[in-house]
């Protein structure tokens, strides 16, 4: 049995710089953080040499062709399996809430099934790998940074070029995780949503240099920059600045990326003394993510409107076989 388990993530600067049709013309630069929630992948032989699938849902088919969910047939493909098998997948957050999901479980399952078969694979490798199938083989509007995070875990710093890119680990301290724990918190809206159609429009307009998208997304490149070099320092004091002006621009990209309930969440961690607030993800639902120096009024007025909210610790190992 094969149990591989990845992290989720938060993005702290400069998302939405990691796809292609932005970085292939203006650089990227994106800083995210691995947090203390995760995908895991189960895998076992299957004697009765068919493909039991359970998710979301619970496929039997006795072809890889015929599972419907679209990530797992591929990576199946990708191996030539054809030996029955028994894969099982859980999360400790819904899908579609804006932390990754996709990209954790697909690089998840990639590195289950190199355990599976007894191969070895570098954690750069598996991020390209993972990102060939999302976006190359099911067209999927998505960029690198999911992948990346996940694979690689803890504070990571990637810098995208027209013809390379560049992971690299942050060394923090025990201050800084501190910090992290106490300051940041995570409030889920109430509701999934599909980032497909809003990364699909920022894919396009940035496709066409449109003015306003390439601006807006150079700003937000800017403020991740900043967030660097404030994380550098082992520094968290200017982020709900940084945090705060980033939703303002990250707002401005698409009319479908806030709501009334993620302006009502927002505003009442303004009105308890949040220093920035932001969504997580592409927008449209998921999770806020708000910072503040003192969460506990922030909390209690939450609980009142009956939002689920809860802290977050950085996960410094990325994904990794946790029983073979």
């Amino acid at each position: 049995m094969i149990i591989s388990r990845t992290p989720l993530r938060i993005s702290l600067g400069g998302g939405g710089t990691d796809l292609e049709s932005y970085f292939k013309k203006k650089n990227g630069f994106v800083i995210s953080a691995a947090i203390n929630k995760y995908i895991t992948v189960v895998i076992k032989e299957n004697l009765k040499n068919n493909f039991e699938i359970k998710y979301s849902e619970y496929e039997k088919v006795n072809n890889v062709k015929k599972i419907k969910h679209k990530i797992i047939r591929e990576c199946l493909k990708k191996f030539n399996i054809t030996n029955g098998i028994e894969m099982s997948s859980f999360s400790d957050v819904p899908s579609g809430t804006g932390l990754g999901s996709s990209g954790a479980f697909t690089v998840c399952l990639l590195n289950a099934l190199y355990a599976f078969k007894k191969k070895k694979i570098s954690k750069r490798k598996l991020v390209f790998e993972a990102y060939n199938i999302e976006k190359n083989i099911l067209k999927a509007p998505t960029g690198y940074q999911d992948h990346a995070i996940g694979s690689y875990g803890g504070v990571l710093v990637q810098k995208y070029y027209k013809k390379k890119i560049q992971f690299s680990k942050i060394k923090i301290n025990k201050i800084f995780n501190k910090n992290f724990e106490n300051n940041f918190l995570l409030i889920f809206t109430g509701f999934q949503r599909e980032s497909k159609n809003i990364l699909t429009r920022q894919d396009s307009k940035t496709n066409i240099e449109n003015y306003k998208m390439i601006e807006n997304l150079n700003y937000i490149k800017k403020l991740g920059r900043e967030t660097y070099v404030n994380i550098k320092k082992n520094n968290l004091t200017n982020y709900g600045r940084l945090i705060k002006m980033h939703w303002e621009y990250k707002k401005k990209r698409d009319e479908e990326i806030t709501n009334k309930k993620i302006n009502e969440i927002i505003n009442i961690c303004d009105s308890c003394g949040a220093q920035g607030s932001k969504v997580v993800g592409a927008g449209g639902g998921g999770y806020v993510l708000t910072f503040a120096n003192n969460l506990s009024k922030i909390k209690k007025e939450l609980r009142k409107k009956k939002f689920l909210n809860f802290n977050i610790k950085i996960a410094n190992e990325g994904t990794s076989i946790i029983k073979i």
